[in-house]
């Protein structure tokens, strides 16, 4: 699911990529997955549902995150790190695949994720500052300019004072509210919006 935020790999990158895979589902499908403990079995199931997202087959990495999401939750707990980053990538999924279905549970995840991470790790952690950005791509998407807009200033903001201006992460921030400006105002209006930031 691609919220601004992803850098696509090269060739070894992909090799690499497949073979993990492969063995994550060989882990997940032989006696070893017995063997695991419910949190482990949630992080096998969240790693192979992040590398097949990463290939862009939405539908497909949908069932291991939402039984990795059902497992942590289970066993970490709703307001768990690890169980709002799985919420929070089974919500990037769902809006990836576009339905106006999906969006709408897009949007219930990927807010309910937000709030939650807002109380339980608060507003300035990199990861919530992660479900800001992935919020506003959803509204975003969904056409709702002025509440991407919204979502991306304070997450531009934010990561600018925590990450730094030069971060990855900021950057894809920009890059978003740069897509949005320019898509509301044309390129030059887009530029000279962004540079008084």
């Amino acid at each position: 699911a691609w919220d601004g935020e992803g850098v696509s790999g090269s060739e070894v990158t992909y090799s690499l990529r497949n073979k993990v895979k492969k063995l994550l589902q060989q882990i997940l499908r032989d006696k070893i997955a017995g063997s695991c403990t419910e949190v482990e079995k949630a992080g096998y199931l969240h790693s192979l549902g992040a590398l097949i997202d990463d290939e862009s087959k939405f539908s497909q990495a949908e069932p291991p995150l939402e039984k990795a999401l059902k497992l942590r939750t289970a066993s970490l707990g709703k307001d768990h790190r690890d169980t709002l980053f799985t919420s929070h990538l089974l919500g990037l999924v769902w809006m990836s695949q576009g339905s106006s279905t999906k969006l709408g549970k897009a949007e219930q995840i990927l807010s309910a994720t937000l709030e939650t991470q807002t109380r339980v790790l608060g507003e300035d952690d990199p990861d919530t500052l992660r479900s800001m950005n992935g919020l506003g791509a959803l509204h975003y998407t969904k056409g709702k300019h002025s509440e991407a807009e919204a979502l991306y200033s304070k997450c531009l903001q934010k990561r600018q004072a925590v990450l730094g201006s030069a971060h990855k992460d900021t950057l894809a921030t920009i890059h978003n509210l740069s897509l949005l400006y320019r898509g509301e105002e044309g390129h030059t209006a887009a530029l000279l919006k962004l540079a008084f930031l």
